[in-house]
């Protein structure tokens, strides 16, 4: 029989803490790559970004209420 998400997921963060603070700074740094600050954006790409991540938002909310609900 195979491993639970729960036994899995503990084996990961096992992994990844051996691996040391090298796997720390080196997240951190890919983490940076992908992100723009907002005084870099136009106000056009700023009120984007803004509205695509209010959307996510209340997508997560809904989706975490459906989920205490039943």
């Amino acid at each position: 029989m195979g491993k639970s998400r729960a036994e899995i997921q503990k084996a990961y963060r096992e992994r990844q803490k051996a691996k040391g603070s090298a796997y720390l700074e080196k997240e951190r740094v890919r983490q940076l790559q992908y992100y723009t600050p907002a005084a870099d954006l136009s106000a056009k790409k700023m009120a984007e970004r803004n509205e695509k991540n209010k959307f996510r938002n209340r997508l997560s909310t809904l989706f975490i209420r459906m989920h205490l609900s039943s």
